[in-house]
């Protein structure tokens, strides 16, 4: 078989195959070597003993991107930060279940990446002892800043985030994505770095539930957002997030997870001509008429968005509730809509939003015995 047409067969290869590989001979351990089968690394399902020399090896393969992702086992010891220092040419980093303090380790001594992703963050301890780690995990964002090539930032944990020295993140001037989900914040104030993120494209936060007016100002600011996710709010009471959406003009896509869509951010939402595509999942509400009623309120405002080319809807109700009743007929909606299932509700949407892409799902859940 030809040379190229090995190298192709190999790129179908799992990497402990391609280590395998090498032993049959001297050709195939060359092209089992080839720097092209090396650059991009996903070591889901595999274990490293030696991360030292696993590093040392894929800096021989100018490995540019590498994902450790669902790797065994599932958390990322500290030999793997003290090692990261080898790979100063690496360009995206994905990390498995790690803690705080590892994943800012790591950020420190890779200074030249692009991607950093860490959604999966622990506060420090045993990490896989989720009794003992039911707490939020601190990030001191000095550490993240150090990047100052980084264009996607992804931080995530489990039981919330709280930056320390957010300010720093003001250094992130080329960054285009930021997801901060799960952040634990005060007050605007510590949104105040948003205003120099001036080629942010794609931003995800939350939760927001005690979000005030100043937070959703500072959004404002981010006049080439294309794409904007907000997290966890229950409040009804829209606090300028309405507004701050009209005047994002380049704003195609919104989602809207466990958020409540109130009154006055519905009046918004109708006259936002720029959206072409929105996703709402709902928050759980064990209260079936009330939440039968936020369902229909929801409805009656995607009704008015002809505009979208694409909704996404979760609908929640409770397992032994049959989902005939998902929408209410007290919101001023026409009453032959009470008791319509999945497919009825889709096609009624159909007949406002013809031209539009439309997903439902619904979602059932158990109520808690009191």
């Amino acid at each position: 078989m030809a040379y190229n047409s090995l190298l192709k067969t190999f790129s179908y290869l799992s990497f402990p195959e391609l280590l395998k590989v090498r032993e049959v001979c001297r050709t195939w351990n060359d092209i089992a070597c080839h720097s092209s089968l090396w650059r991009v690394m996903r070591l889901k399902g595999c274990f490293v003993k030696n991360w030292e020399m696993a590093m040392k090896w894929m800096k021989l393969r100018d490995t540019l991107i590498l994902d450790l992702r669902q790797m065994m086992p599932a958390e990322l010891s500290k030999e793997f930060s003290d090692a990261a220092a080898n790979l100063p040419e690496l360009r995206c980093l994905e990390l498995p279940l790690c803690s705080g303090a590892i994943a800012q380790s790591i950020a420190s001594r890779l200074e030249g990446l692009v991607y950093f992703s860490a959604e999966y963050l622990c506060s420090d301890g045993n990490i896989l002892n989720t009794k003992n780690n039911q707490s939020r995990v601190f990030l001191d964002m000095g550490n993240f800043c150090k990047m100052k090539n980084l264009e996607v930032l992804r931080l995530r944990a489990f039981y919330g985030v709280i930056l320390h020295n957010p300010c720093q993140l003001t250094h992130l001037t080329n960054i285009k994505a930021l997801s901060l989900t799960g952040l634990k914040l005060t007050s605007g104030k510590e949104l105040i770095f948003l205003t120099s993120l001036h080629n942010l494209r794609i931003l995800a936060v939350g939760d927001c539930y005690k979000w005030d007016k100043e937070c959703f100002e500072r959004l404002s600011n981010l006049s080439h957002l294309k794409t904007l996710r907000l997290e966890c709010r229950e409040e009804e009471q829209d606090l300028g997030l309405g507004e701050t959406l009209l005047k994002l003009k380049e704003l195609h896509s919104l989602e809207l997870i466990k958020y409540t869509v109130g009154k006055e951010l519905s009046q918004h939402m109708e006259i936002m001509l720029h959206l072409t595509s929105l996703s709402i999942y709902s928050e759980i509400i064990e209260d079936v008429l009330k939440s039968a009623h936020r369902n229909a309120s929801i409805m009656s405002t995607i009704e008015k968005m002809h505009f979208l080319k694409e909704f996404n809807w979760s609908l929640t109700f409770p397992a032994h509730f049959h989902h005939d009743g998902l929408i209410s007929s007290n919101v001023g909606i026409d009453s032959e809509l009470f008791g319509m299932n999945l497919n009825e509700i889709q096609s009624h949407l159909l007949q406002f939003l013809p031209k539009t892409v439309i997903r439902i799902l619904i979602i059932p859940f158990l109520v808690k015995n009191s």
